[in-house]
């Protein structure tokens, strides 16, 4: 009999031997994916950790070198949900080939066209329009093309592209240009073309192979959730929207998430401008952002193998956002004694805070949710991050601009501590991991009589 059930032709489909499997082509994807991810941070970042620098060349306040990276939180408010609704409805290749095709050019018109900052927002601008995939790919591909166990790990690999590329985008600054190139003179100006050229020459290399090499889906599912969605009608966008901002659970989540996500999109927007306040060079950036990644990255790991291992998600998020309300805590302890050592092992512990609550909460949403698709429960997130990320943004770079420097940081670690009270009312509701279980223990039970009978 035919159906247009998705459960029954799952279990149709089971019944008649359907075997789940998981290509190796998949670990090309998510790496592909990561570098192109990596390179996009790369130019996202670029301008951030010589902010002081930018300021002087070109006679500009805080508050404009701000700019450089605020595009792409814009991006995301504006274009998130269109590059969720083509990759639902065609696929990731057309918003994958779309946005590094708007890489490139904002690239290079960065590069020839440097009559003034402007241009340098423009740029950057160009280059935002592509920031959304770096939000709806990870997820997705780990849905597409990974098993249930594996799903995490995908997810972290695809989330912590971004900043680790961030943390390259800080340091390759300073092979070029220093502290002493702050000035508005031809010399200082050649330097920072020069550092746009070699930005340019290395985000592109990383960028592009995803162009020639993306796929939307492999020809076998690999898990129940991914072959069920291959049957499944693709709902109308604005219910599915209705349904996820009137669930408690979820919406409780999204500002439990937010309240962490908005102090990671300020970190990186203002830290340059901070530490300056604090007595630190621009220089010392690098080795703040290094250290912020590389800590983060061993966290983000280790929650992805733990998750993938025992879906214990409600633990792991306490760890997360306990580290967070520690490690500022340490922050506004320390950030005054000057040394670059101690801050950045200070920092580091704020990557270990930060970093694993994006692979964890995307993770988390699109269980709490389940069916509504990843791309929605993962937009309407990250659609609130970006708004509020802006606005707190802003506002810190305006306490840093005024000399405020001790509301500045403590704007940085005040939200954490709103996670933990949002937190405690959240229930880990895990629908597609049920699911997942369901159908495995009906086959497992189908295959034991089949079995019993043969016998």
């Amino acid at each position: 009999m035919e159906t247009d059930d998705p459960d029954v032709i799952v279990e149709q489909l089971l019944d008649a031997g359907y075997e789940f499997k998981s290509t190796g082509y998949r670990w090309t994807i998510i790496l592909l994916f990561a570098l192109n991810f990596f390179g996009r941070a790369i130019a996202q970042v670029g301008f951030v950790a010589c902010a002081r620098i930018i300021q002087g060349m070109f006679g500009v306040n805080p508050i404009h070198t701000t700019l450089l990276v605020l595009p792409f939180s814009f991006s995301i408010l504006v274009l998130l949900f269109p590059y969720g609704k083509i990759a639902n409805t065609f696929g990731l290749v057309i918003p994958t080939r779309a946005a590094v095709i708007a890489l490139v050019i904002g690239a290079w018109v960065r590069y020839f066209v440097t009559s003034g900052f402007g241009w340098l927002i423009v740029g950057q601008c160009i280059i935002a329009i592509g920031s959304p995939l770096s939000l709806i790919a990870p997820a997705k591909i780990a849905s597409i093309w990974f098993p249930d166990n594996q799903r995490a790990l995908a997810t972290m690999i695809g989330s912590l592209a971004t900043p680790l590329g961030s943390v390259v985008g800080f340091v390759i600054p300073f092979i070029f240009i220093q502290d002493e190139d702050g000035v508005d003179t031809p010399e200082a100006h050649a330097k920072f073309k020069k550092y746009i050229l070699w930005q340019n020459i290395i985000i592109i290399i990383l960028s592009l192979p995803i162009f020639f090499f993306v796929k939307n889906r492999p020809l076998i599912a690999p898990s129940v959730s991914e072959l069920k969605d291959r049957y499944t009608k693709k709902g109308n966008d604005t219910v599915e929207i209705k349904q996820l901002v009137t669930t408690k659970n979820y919406m409780l989540y999204v500002f439990t998430f937010a309240a962490i996500h908005i102090t990671f999109i300020c970190f990186g927007a203002v830290m340059g401008q901070l530490v300056s306040v604090f007595g630190f060079r621009a220089t010392d950036n690098q080795y703040f952002g290094i250290s912020y990644i590389l800590f983060g990255m061993v966290g983000s790991f280790a929650h992805a193998s733990m998750l993938d291992k025992h879906k214990k998600f409600r633990k792991q998020i306490w760890v997360i956002i306990i580290t967070n309300i520690v490690a500022g805590i340490i922050l506004v302890a320390t950030i005054n004694i000057g040394n670059v050592v101690i801050t950045s092992l200070v920092v580091g512990i704020v990557g270990i805070g930060h970093l694993p609550n994006i692979g964890v909460g995307y993770q988390f949403v699109t269980e709490i949710v389940y069916p509504v698709g990843d791309n929605l429960s993962i937009g309407v997130l990250q659609l609130i991050c970006c708004f509020l990320g802006i606005c707190y943004t802003f506002l810190t770079a305006t306490f840093v601009k005024m000399g405020w420097k001790w509301i500045a940081v403590l704007s940085l670690i005040i939200p954490p501590f709103f996670s933990a009270v949002l937190f405690y009312f959240v229930k880990e509701d895990l629908k597609k991991h049920r699911e997942s279980i369901r159908f495995s223990e009906a086959r497992s039970s189908m295959l034991d009589s089949q079995s019993d009978l043969d016998g």
